[in-house]
């Protein structure tokens, strides 16, 4: 099973207000220069979601919302390095903005050679759907971790992915895995992350999402 990419999300209690200029600038001076500095112009009834700043480096990059701040990790064996990452983004939202961290995310995609067969096992009666070409399944299995209340998502689609064989591009049968644990929207109002609990959290998620809940691989 090869990583494709790890996500982490951290969901603000109260809209960023500020300038997305003077964010950059501000988080540039903890984090150093990013390699590409991109603002996306947003017309105002846009969603709250979508990024209006984007700073790539050369691991990761961040994207900034109004209402969330996401580290995307393109590099996916330094995880264990985002620690001062994480420490150096919550200053500055935390510390500069006064901002509130009220939840978290943690979202991993890995792809997994395999024929339709393999998500057919998992469905009542497969024979009937023996010659289908596309298959999703989704399963949340809510779970407790750290005594956070926690989303504990898996979706599973059948795909053919692009792959370098021999210099060349082929196509390979496979199963996405997305994995995704996140606290929940309705605690928001009851939780409240520091630098400290949010390692801790960060730590329990990686171990249970390194895992397929329905497959066995």
């Amino acid at each position: 099973m090869d990583i494709i990419q790890k996500q982490l999300a951290f969901f603000f209690r109260d809209s960023f207000k500020g300038s997305f200029e003077e964010l950059s600038l501000n988080i540039k001076k903890k984090l150093g220069d990013s390699e590409s500095t991109q603002y996306i112009p947003i017309f105002p009834n846009a969603p709250l979601e979508i990024p209006r700043l984007v700073l790539r480096y050369k691991d990761y990059a961040l994207n900034l919302s109004i209402n969330r701040a996401d580290i995307l990790v393109t590099n996916v064996t330094t995880l264990d390095h985002m620690k001062s990452v994480i420490d150096d983004l919550m200053t500055v939202l935390t510390d500069t903005y006064k901002i509130n961290i009220n939840r978290i995310g943690f979202v991993q995609k890995s792809f997994f050679e395999s024929n339709i067969g393999k998500l057919l096992d998992l469905i009542v009666e497969k024979e009937k759907y023996s010659s289908a070409k596309e298959l999703s399944i989704r399963i949340n299995f809510p779970k407790e971790i750290n005594k956070y209340s926690c989303n504990n998502i898996e979706s599973l689609n059948f795909v053919l992915a692009n792959k370098l064989e021999n210099g060349k591009q082929v196509s390979v049968p496979g199963i996405l895995i997305e994995r995704d644990m996140n606290t929940l929207p309705e605690k928001c109002s009851e939780y409240l992350f520091t630098k400290e609990n949010i390692h801790d959290l960060i730590s329990e998620i990686a171990k249970e999402i390194k895992d397929s809940i329905l497959l066995k691989l």
